[in-house]
């Protein structure tokens, strides 16, 4: 079965929907667009968004065997506006300024474009998410949105689509997931994505970033 979500915002957390689907006892496999950030392979344009992708197992006890839920791009746009907040560089390889160069200041990656994961490997998969939802909810394909956090104009009207199968429609289906986990973890340090999670209570601030929100904490409205 597939489920389809239109004239949207943001979902925040596409995991947070396929961990719910597969809590009922289905796989969960959910697909977003987003504002335009992402250039085709060789391109410097933005077409795409950073179009996430996330993928629920239940374990057939009302819990999840595995979850991933992650962004088609090297690292989501937030990491870059972080890094630009506490004047700090980027690492080689997450964007491209506006001429299509690879870029380590964060102020010309947020002109420019960030990189798909692996190449044009994340490129295909970044494009399979924008087909499905743009074309199974009737939204707006990415490069028609306005940026998330517009304060005025027209609603987003993103799309979210999900895929949901029954495990019983595959005979095997938890012996082969059972038989796949425990080869996995036999080794030791390696888990199941999602599994043995820890929940975090704390975040590292730099100091710089810590200092601006001091100094924001402190300014008077529309001063």
């Amino acid at each position: 079965a597939s489920l389809s979500v239109g004239r949207a915002h943001t979902c925040t957390s596409l995991g947070f929907f396929t961990k719910k689907i597969a809590q009922a006892g289905f796989l969960g496999l959910g697909f977003t667009n987003a504002s335009p950030i992402v250039a085709p392979p060789g391109g410097k344009s933005r077409i795409i968004g950073t179009n996430p992708i996330a993928f629920s197992v239940p374990d057939g006890n009302g819990g999840v065997a595995m979850q991933f839920d992650q962004s088609t791009t090297t690292v989501a746009l937030g990491k870059i506006t972080m890094a630009k907040a506490a004047g700090k560089s980027i690492p080689e390889g997450w964007a491209l300024d506006k001429d299509g160069k690879p870029t380590t200041n964060p102020e010309d990656a947020i002109q420019g474009t960030l990189v798909s994961s692996g190449g044009y490997k994340g490129w295909g998969f970044g494009l399979m998410a924008e087909i499905l939802v743009a074309g199974m909810t009737g939204g707006r394909i990415s490069k028609n949105v306005a940026p998330l956090k517009a304060k005025e104009g027209e609603p987003h009207n993103l799309g979210q689509f999900y895929i949901v199968i029954d495990p019983a429609s595959g005979a095997l289906f938890y012996n082969r997931l059972e038989e796949l986990t425990a080869i996995i973890s036999a080794e030791e340090g390696t888990r199941m994505p999602g599994q043995y999670t820890i929940p975090q209570t704390e975040v590292d601030v730099p100091d710089d970033l810590w200092g601006l929100a001091i100094n924001l904490s402190k300014a008077k409205p529309f001063e």
